[in-house]
């Protein structure tokens, strides 16, 4: 861990994440310059997926027959403040500088994550004692790709 954060506010659940904005002209995507910073990601945060379906089924049969309509990845984490340097406050600098499109990895037992989310909320809290952000990353299709939730490697 770096030494510019102060020990009480290590613990478990901390990974280094990934960060860099992602910005649009003429509908293609740029990923800009990349960030690191300290993050926990368990603990109330971490990935989850979702899917959102509509029930199609005749209405001479009973059955449910729920088919996909979208599906969502969303990715929890709390920012680990730095003490000094110039990325003190990377998920603030990106919220209120209105960047919200990310590009978020990390890597968590050897698996590598990467997401392209939209930052959808932004709280400031006080945990171990420190200040720190937490966001929410939703994922939004990127043109071009497959799957545009989690990538694994």
């Amino acid at each position: 861990m770096a030494a510019d954060i102060v020990d009480y506010a290590l613990g478990k659940d901390i990974t280094v994440v990934t960060i860099a904005p992602i910005t649009y002209s003429g509908g293609t995507g740029t990923v800009g310059t990349p960030k690191s910073i300290q993050a926990y990601l368990g603990e109330g945060g971490g990935i989850s997926g979702s899917v959102d379906t509509e029930n199609v089924s005749p209405v001479t049969i009973v059955d449910r027959n729920p088919v996909p309509l979208e599906v969502g990845t969303r990715i929890t984490l709390t920012e680990v403040l730095r003490r000094s340097g110039t990325d003190r406050d990377v998920l603030r600098a990106l919220y209120y500088g209105n960047t919200l499109r990310c590009q978020v990895i990390y890597t968590r037992g050897g698996t590598s994550f990467s997401l392209n989310g939209l930052m959808v909320s932004y709280d400031e809290s006080t945990r171990k004692g420190a200040i720190g952000s937490t966001v929410v990353f939703e994922s939004f299709h990127t043109p071009g790709s497959v799957n545009p939730a989690v990538t694994q490697s």
